[in-house]
């Protein structure tokens, strides 16, 4: 609840909250009660306050994933977006040319967590010609598909050189099945907007290469904040300000290498013009559908729709741009986080 009236929380329900933190709890529950209490002041203005609850609260939730053995590990996603990025090469894609299923019915939102996703799909789905399924792990469920489609047991067998245009049209196949399943049939567009498909670009674009793509960029430190600040569910680097870091700069890497080699057509979306021309950029995604325009896009917060992301209660109000540059607010807390990315910044280029 405190999260969600933010500073309009009633200042006996804060006192209680903050009485609560003085009773015996796990960690788990005192870093709820930390987050709470961060959004209460953070909507408030209490920044500093804020600050302090949610570095409290993120040390909680870290400590209370690290005893049930959920670390966020930064070598093994290097070493996964090295292993991305030495299979998705331009020899790949010009083996696999032609190969996957033709259909123009996927969209495919992605970028970082907290970028805008949300928003971008609930502008879609108000089309009355597109559906917007959530997040979904179809991507990487159709590669699943693909050891049996080649008469394999499992995904380390595979080479590149073993692929066929019918194994792979399978998977696409499979994967157009499912989203079918999702609209019901009744749906030019089906929209996925698991922000993480930003590391299967590569797959998707080799048995979907007719699938619209689009990636919503924001500034990386209002990401960072934002994603320091929400108390997710799964995600594991969230809770840690060089984790974060890592993440990005990880996630950049990989961004850098798809727009170099991936033959599909990627539609970049930015946060701060999305909020500042919301028309334009509007009119911009449903354009790049291949759809006519249609007025209710303007008014996604009325769209009723299930949205099980944390940016639900957002996409329930009108455009406001409070959240541009709102890492400004916590530029002190931050400081970890912002002198990796300045020194990255500082580097050579490759």
């Amino acid at each position: 609840l405190a999260m969600t009236l933010r500073g309009k929380l009633p200042p006996t329900d804060q006192v209680l909250l903050e009485a609560a933190l003085q009773h015996p709890a796990s960690d788990h529950d005192l870093g709820e009660l930390h987050f709470g209490l961060a959004h209460v002041c953070d909507g408030r203005g209490e920044f500093t306050r804020a600050a302090e609850h949610l570095a409290r609260a993120n040390a909680l939730h870290k400590r209370h994933r690290e005893s049930r053995d959920q670390r966020y590990n930064p070598s093994a996603q290097t070493t996964r977006v090295d292993a991305i990025i030495r299979l998705y090469s331009p020899e790949f894609f010009a083996k696999v040319r032609g190969f996957g299923h033709p259909s123009e019915l996927p969209v495919f939102v992605v970028g970082m967590p907290r970028s805008g996703t949300t928003l971008v799909e609930q502008i879609l789905a108000s089309h009355p010609r597109v559906h917007g399924a959530g997040e979904r792990r179809l991507a990487h469920q159709s590669l699943l598909q693909l050891p049996g489609a080649l008469g394999l047991s499992d995904l380390s067998q595979i080479e590149p050189e073993l692929l066929t245009p019918e194994a792979v049209r399978r998977c696409g196949e499979w994967h157009l099945d499912q989203l079918r399943n999702l609209s019901r049939g009744a749906a030019e567009r089906v929209v996925d907007k698991m922000p993480d498909n930003y590391q299967n670009l590569g797959w998707l674009a080799t048995t979907l290469p007719k699938a619209r793509y689009i990636h919503c960029r924001r500034d990386v430190r209002d990401v960072a904040l934002s994603c320091w600040m929400t108390n997710f569910l799964q995600i594991r680097w969230a809770n840690d300000l060089e984790t974060i870091a890592h993440r990005i700069l990880e996630y950049q890497r990989l961004m850098s290498h798809w727009r170099k080699v991936l033959p599909a057509q990627v539609l970049e979306i930015d946060y701060e013009q999305l909020v500042a021309d919301q028309e334009g950029q509007s009119r911009r995604l449903i354009d790049w559908l291949g759809l006519q325009w249609d007025p209710a896009c303007l008014e996604f917060h009325k769209t009723e729709r299930l949205v099980r992301t944390a940016s639900v209660a957002q996409v329930r109000q009108p455009m406001y741009s409070r959240s541009v540059q709102r890492w400004k607010h916590y530029k002190t807390a931050l400081e970890p986080l912002l002198r990796i990315l300045d020194e990255d910044e500082k580097k050579p280029p490759e």
